[in-house]
């Protein structure tokens, strides 16, 4: 709360994020004004134009005709504007009114315009050859970490949905919120993790908060997983948060794509037997964060498996830090082959984050088996 504030204060983009066994939050807060200069990224298709024509005059409304068999990529609210031959764009900005098929829109000159319907008729049928949607830029609003905190139990547009089987939940929504909120406050009291004979104190402490939905048998669950399994660290969902954390990081140093808006929570909880979660598991008795959700029956599994990676580019980088990092193929049984015939080159090292300076001209393959050695 307190760096949320400070970077508030200085003007700086702010992104949290933590992970707690099988769950995994994002908070996200750009300012009072952040300006998205290009929600989507992607290049506005040149939709090469048939015609346009009246379609009311006293609403100044146009019928935009694409050539048959082309489809525009405009919708509801987007701005349009037409293309002549040479590539010059005309001054007659129109905002999209309907989308009536992929081949016909209907526009609304804007409000400043002072041209009569017929006059721009005339023009942009003699003159233009296509259309194109204009990208737009937009002011985004963010309220600090302490008032989303407080405002989340009531309002849902805080959360950005993510797993669409998940997210509108809002029973597992509010126990997985509350469950976060209750880890640090545990955290701060005992400076530990609650694990062992700690969970159950963890769990009372979670039924002690006031939610705006009924506790009932599925709130249990969920809470009860939460608190079992969130004492260990599992690397598949560091690996997605971490990403998760970069392309924030990245949106708020661009501009670009639309920011979560302004929490994000993500669970992998069905990879948990619903009858582990109610086993109380010793710290000390496990050797990986892995082991401690899954069960070192599984663990065991993955550590004695026989891997073969094809590509040791951004993608393979990637799997064998993952595989590495979860103790894949450690056994005298396991191994991980890698295969990669290509050599690393400087433009490499941005997105193969196993290579470094040194290993530049060196096979991808023999690299990213030392760095995942180490």
């Amino acid at each position: 709360l307190k760096l949320n504030k400070v970077c508030r204060e200085q003007g700086f983009p702010f992104v949290a994020v933590e992970t707690a066994g099988v769950h995994g939050r994002t908070f996200s807060d750009f300012g009072p004004s952040f300006d998205v200069h290009d929600a989507d990224g992607e290049t506005p298709v040149v939709v090469p134009l048939d015609r346009i024509e009246i379609a009311d005059e006293q609403d100044k409304t146009l019928l935009v005709r694409a050539v048959e068999g082309e489809r525009h990529d405009v919708s509801k609210g987007d701005e349009i504007q037409f293309q002549m031959s040479n590539g010059d764009t005309m001054d007659n900005l129109c905002t999209v009114t309907q989308v009536q098929t992929p081949e016909r829109i209907i526009v609304r000159l804007k409000e400043d315009s002072e041209v009569d319907l017929a006059t721009i008729v005339d023009q942009v049928n003699s003159m233009a050859s296509s259309f194109a949607r204009q990208k737009q830029l937009v002011q985004v609003s963010f309220v600090s970490l302490e008032e989303a905190t407080k405002a989340a139990m009531e309002d849902p547009s805080l959360f950005t949905p993510c797993d669409f089987d998940k997210a509108f939940d809002e029973t597992r929504k509010m126990a997985v919120f509350n469950s976060f909120q209750s880890l640090n406050a545990f955290v701060k009291t005992h400076q530990k993790l609650p694990a062992g004979d700690g969970v159950s104190e963890f769990l009372e402490l979670i039924n002690q908060a006031s939610v705006p939905v009924e506790k009932t048998q599925k709130w249990t669950q969920h809470c009860q997983l939460f608190a079992s399994k969130c004492a260990a660290k599992f690397v598949p969902i560091q690996a997605i948060f971490g990403a998760i954390a970069a392309q924030e990081c990245l949106k708020a140093a661009s501009g670009l794509y639309n920011p979560i808006r302004q929490f994000l929570l993500y669970d992998c909880d069905e990879v948990v037997e619903t009858a582990d979660i109610y086993k109380t598991v010793d710290l000390k008795l496990v050797d990986s964060g892995l082991s401690y959700i899954m069960g070192s029956k599984i663990t065991d599994k993955l550590r004695s498996r026989k891997l073969f990676v094809v590509g040791a580019g951004a993608i393979g980088c990637e799997i064998l830090k993952n595989l590495a990092a979860m103790g894949a193929g450690t056994t005298k049984k396991g191994v991980i082959v890698v295969t990669d015939m290509d050599t690393i080159e400087r433009s490499n090292l941005s997105r193969q984050l196993l290579f470094r300076d040194a290993d530049i001209s060196n096979f991808k393959s023999k690299a990213a088996e030392e760095a995942i050695s180490r």
